[in-house]
């Protein structure tokens, strides 16, 4: 889900669809959502450069229980 490059995919996809849809109704769902994938992808890049693409906890030494 931290990949930038599956939101931009799921934007794409969502494009394709609603360029095919007939229905404007449909259409008008699908073309907001490939706008919040992408907003999704630019979050995931952010996320990515600022932790280097390693969750903190994963950068913590583990300890004896």
């Amino acid at each position: 889900m931290t990949d930038p490059a599956h939101w931009h995919l799921r934007a794409q996809e969502a494009r394709r669809r609603a360029q095919q849809v007939k229905d404007r109704e449909a259409k008008a769902v699908q073309l907001p959502m490939a706008d919040k994938y992408d907003r999704l992808g630019a979050r995931a890049t952010e996320w990515m450069n600022k932790t280097d693409g390693i969750p903190q906890f994963l950068k913590r030494p583990l300890t004896a229980a």
